[in-house]
């Protein structure tokens, strides 16, 4: 403080105890007690000398005559180590203000612990029983020694170790109906996909009151649902606390519908999944196996998107549907009667070939094999590859095809879709709530898996479909929608 000198002497010990508060406040959670009674019983130490200079000057005694004071024998020849009983007296009487009971307890568990003479689980359940009001002794030697106002001194000693790591949330349910098994298609469990933030927080003299708020989203079968019941706190309770139920003023549960096109993004999945598994299953020759893992690599990116989408990153999604777009671009092409047919999968793998960097004679090597195939199969390969813009597919996204590549190259217009400008909490959020953005994403992403199903069933050579993908209507398969709440 301006003006306040504090005695050189006693300063550092008064720092480093200091310190060892810090150090105690930071373990001070459910499980951790016996850690920070470690770093308490550290700053009682430290303190000891200190308040046993600042006891004699304040008293004008010498050591004798204080330990005489304190009940200490300094003339027994049996007993000659009477400074450290006068110390071990300091503590209890001026650092823990004569509370025996605390300070015997807190000094065998340290002791215990430092000499390993008593069960973890002993010097836990001491510290427990101790911790909290050692801190308190600690915090009120610690505030004396600093010579502080009385006023000033007064507030600090309000103010609780407050313990911010072991808080719980619990959200207190029924899952109801009936269905062989209750979790989502594509889940091993019902779901609650949990988001906590704080609505709000009010400070009132040295305490801060927080109002949080909670959103859950509810994923289970359609034919179950959640039948939302209550929500708890758990963790240490504060002095003076005691446990309650939230009434029914202080919980707000909003229930909203789900999203449309991400339940209709999910409804694809099956499809595609029952796809790639009946393709999987069928004897392909060299060109159809090409073909078969560019269709997966469009898949590949359809879950990528799914993923990006279900985080709240639908521009981040966009280079995605941009590769899906392409290859369902080149489905289009291999599929068109009067193409090139698989001659444009073995041209895309040759170009590749000399893209990827490899050692020139192994790529001169692929590129032997790749032409093999096309001469055993009587397939032309054409010497360039047609403009997948010149698609449908690409012509009906052109607008999606242009942001996405001005995603993935980086531009800085994509930046836009992420800044709030006049918002509750304006600037920069890496994710954006669902809106009609992510509407669009996700339907195009739909769209294109759904022409690239179509494409590649329709891919017929010598042998059988390339895919048999069954009913293409995800929309007849749409589930009715999960139920949201939000709880604040």
């Amino acid at each position: 403080m301006p003006g306040k000198r504090v005695n050189a002497g006693r300063w550092p010990r008064v720092g480093r105890a200091l310190h060892q508060y810090e150090l105690a406040l930071r373990q001070w959670y459910v499980g951790g007690e016996w850690l920070a009674l470690s770093h308490l019983w550290i700053a009682v130490e430290n303190l000891t000398e200190a308040a046993l200079r600042r006891t004699k000057l304040e008293l004008s005694k010498t050591d004798e005559e204080l330990a005489r004071m304190l009940d200490v024998v300094t003339d027994d020849p049996a007993r000659p180590r009477w400074q450290q009983i006068m110390r071990e007296q300091v503590r209890e009487q001026i650092i823990f203000d004569g509370d025996h009971d605390t300070y015997t307890t807190a000094k065998k568990a340290s002791d215990g612990l430092e000499h390993g003479f008593l069960e973890l689980d002993d010097v836990a359940r001491r510290a427990i029983a101790s911790a909290d009001t050692t801190f308190t002794c600690v915090r009120r030697t610690i505030i004396d020694l600093l010579d502080l106002p009385r006023e000033i001194g007064a507030e600090l000693m309000k103010i609780k170790p407050k313990d911010v790591q072991s808080t719980r949330k619990a959200i207190r349910g029924r899952l109801l109906g009936a269905a062989a098994d209750p979790a989502a298609d594509g889940q091993m469990y019902p779901l609650l996909e949990w988001a906590s933030s704080i609505d709000s927080v009010v400070r009132e003299g040295a305490a801060f009151h927080v109002q949080p708020k909670e959103q859950v989203t509810v994923r289970t079968n359609p034919a179950v649902q959640f039948s939302f019941d209550r929500i708890e706190m758990i963790g240490r309770l504060a002095e003076g606390e005691q446990p309650r139920q939230l009434s029914e003023d202080e919980v707000s549960v909003i229930r909203t519908p789900g999203t449309d096109s991400a339940e209709l993004m999910n409804a694809v999945m099956p499809l595609v999944d029952a796809a790639v598994t009946t393709g999987a299953e069928r004897p392909y020759d060299g060109a159809r196996v090409m073909a078969f893992n560019l269709f997966g690599q469009g898949v590949a990116y359809f879950q990528s998107a799914q993923t990006l989408i279900a985080g709240s990153q639908p521009a981040e999604a966009l280079p995605s549907l941009r590769g899906l777009t392409l290859i369902a671009a080149r489905f289009e092409q291999m599929a068109d009667p009067e193409g090139a047919g698989l001659g444009i999968v073995l041209r895309m793998a040759l170009n590749s070939a000399g893209e990827i960097g490899a050692d020139p004679d192994q790529s001169q090597q692929a590129q032997r094999v790749i032409n093999q195939v096309g001469d055993q199969l009587g397939i032309a390969i054409p010497d360039t590859l047609p403009d997948p813009g010149s698609t449908a597919i690409h012509r009906s996204l052109n607008d999606e095809m242009h942001l996405a590549r001005s995603t993935s190259e980086g531009s800085y217009a994509i930046v836009g879709l992420h800044v709030q400008a006049g918002a509750e909490q304006s600037g920069f959020h890496t994710k954006r709530e669902p809106d009609s953005f992510t509407d669009l994403i996700t339907t195009a992403c739909v769209m294109v898996q759904l022409d690239l199903l179509k494409r590649a069933a329709s891919l017929r050579g010598s042998q059988k479909p390339l895919i048999q993908p069954g009913r293409l209507d995800p929309v007849a398969q749409l589930p009715e929608a999960d139920d949201h709440f939000r709880v604040t």
